[in-house]
């Protein structure tokens, strides 16, 4: 059996305040991946709040939760060949 190696994957993680663009900016590099034929997917920091992160609230503890999920979701996009551009409120 022959099994080729894929390319791993990367992590570009957008940051900033709300509203300051984070989410366009990872939205607009994403497609012009995707046209180039990169596999990339966009995690979205208020998409992951209603779904792998719902009920945290915005404790110290429950933001680094927060980070840690998407953190762990990335990086197996990312073993796999995605590159994955997050975008979310990182304050720490």
């Amino acid at each position: 059996m022959n099994i080729r190696q894929e390319e791993k994957g990367t992590v570009l993680w957008f940051t900033g305040l709300s509203g300051a663009g984070k989410t366009t900016t990872a939205r607009y590099v994403a497609n012009e991946l995707l046209q180039q034929g990169v596999r990339a997917e966009l995690l979205d920091g208020d998409e992951l709040r209603e779904t792998i992160c719902k009920g945290l609230g915005f404790s110290r503890e429950e933001r680094f939760e927060n980070i840690k999920r998407i953190a762990y979701v990335s990086k197996l996009l990312a073993r796999n060949g995605v590159h994955v551009l997050v975008s979310a409120i990182t304050p720490y």
